[in-house]
């Protein structure tokens, strides 16, 4: 029974070592945009996503992308400075506030995806759909942005790109989501399940060393 025992904690604390490791990228694969505005495809963009269906919002307008296209990505928290645009917090503060808005029907969601593109990229604003609406969004967003806790965007995730992984020709986007969609498990939630390995292993180890 000691052999058991050992056993099991042993490969309890590899699987702790393992799994942050090996599940820090997702496999992102493109399937379609479910809508479209100023001749180029708009949120929701429907992705598979390490075999999980998931919509995401597109953060990155000058970079181009194809129908079955795939590659892989590192989700990283929202706020993280890591991104292709360098744009700093509040920029994605007001992001996150658009992206909510558009969850939330609250607003025209190719207004608020040309609003998310102008945040970012200057070559956006020169599109026709970039019109007042899209203007007053993201004017209004990044407004609001410095006075919005950071803890507001905890419920989303940034799917970044990793380069040269793409599948076909042409540049990846950065792309936006739930953090309750993404198929990656966080560190934390693989540190919980360690815990909870090595406590039933030990609570094991001490009821057969009381027999």
């Amino acid at each position: 029974m000691k052999f058991t025992l050992k056993t099991l904690m042993l490969s309890t604390l590899s699987l702790c070592m393992i799994l942050p490791a090996t599940a820090s990228t997702v496999n992102l694969t493109f399937n379609s945009a479910g809508n479209s505005a100023g001749g180029v495809g708009t949120y929701p963009y429907h992705f598979t996503a390490d075999g999980h269906a998931i919509d995401l919002l597109c953060d990155t307008y000058s970079n181009e992308i194809s129908n079955g296209e795939s590659w892989q990505a590192t989700p990283v928290d929202f706020l993280s400075p890591q991104s292709l645009s360098g744009a700093d917090k509040n920029t994605f503060k007001a992001i996150g506030i658009l992206f909510s808005e558009i969850l939330a029907h609250s607003v025209n969601s190719n207004d608020a995806q040309f609003a998310v593109w102008g945040l970012l990229d200057s070559a956006a604003l020169g599109n026709g759909a970039y019109d007042a609406n899209a203007a007053s969004l993201a004017a209004s967003a990044l407004a609001a942005a410095p006075g919005t806790p950071d803890s507001t965007f905890d419920n989303l995730v940034r799917y970044e790109p990793i380069p040269g992984t793409q599948s076909a020709n042409g540049l990846p986007q950065e792309f936006i989501g739930l953090a309750s969609d993404n198929p990656v498990p966080e560190p934390s939630s693989m540190l919980l399940l360690g815990s909870g390995l090595i406590g039933g292993a030990t609570l094991l180890r001490r009821r057969f060393a009381s027999k």
